[in-house]
């Protein structure tokens, strides 16, 4: 069968947000998939997360990424974020704009944990890759797009899709 995307919603934001959150997502699909194209509003280094169901427990979102700039590449491992990390923005490029994604597989299943691949990007200068975890086997319902020291720009635009197939 063919795979299908289907916008489930999208919200673009009128002033600045420390977070949004997509409610009550409908358990019909088989994967997610977040698409943002953003910039920051408040410049400071932060982290951006998108926590599942609200869980914010240290520990429940193992990740290993690869970074890279126009400099130097790093990998590494981490247990502690508090939620799947997005990407991590740094002050020395404020006025680029992001375009990150997250694909979540098997989001409403029950009986295994919920695993995602992200990737970030800032105007060419940094990119990310992470594959991630969430250690809980509840079917996702929410998503809340976090900043931990920063805020989302006005006019920043968040689409949630569904897949099926």
């Amino acid at each position: 069968m063919a795979q299908a995307m289907t916008l489930i919603s999208s919200q673009t934001l009128g002033a600045g947000a420390a977070t949004v959150t997509f409610n009550s997502i409908p358990n019909t699909y088989r994967d997610l998939r977040l698409v943002m194209v953003w910039s920051v509003g408040t410049l400071t280094n932060s982290n951006f997360y998108v926590q599942l169901n609200g869980d914010t427990t240290l520990g429940n979102y193992p990740m290993v990424e690869m970074v890279g700039n126009v400099t130097t590449s790093t990998s590494s491992a981490n247990n502690t974020t508090q939620g799947l990390l997005i990407q991590y923005f740094n002050t020395a490029y404020a006025n680029d704009v992001k375009i990150s994604t997250m694909d979540l597989m098997d989001y409403a299943q029950t009986d295994k944990h919920k695993v995602a691949l992200t990737t970030g990007n800032s105007a060419g200068t940094v990119v990310g890759a992470r594959a991630a975890l969430w250690s809980n086997t509840a079917a996702v319902t929410s998503l809340a797009i976090t900043c931990q020291a920063s805020t989302y720009a006005a006019g920043s635009t968040f689409y949630l899709y569904g897949i099926s197939g």
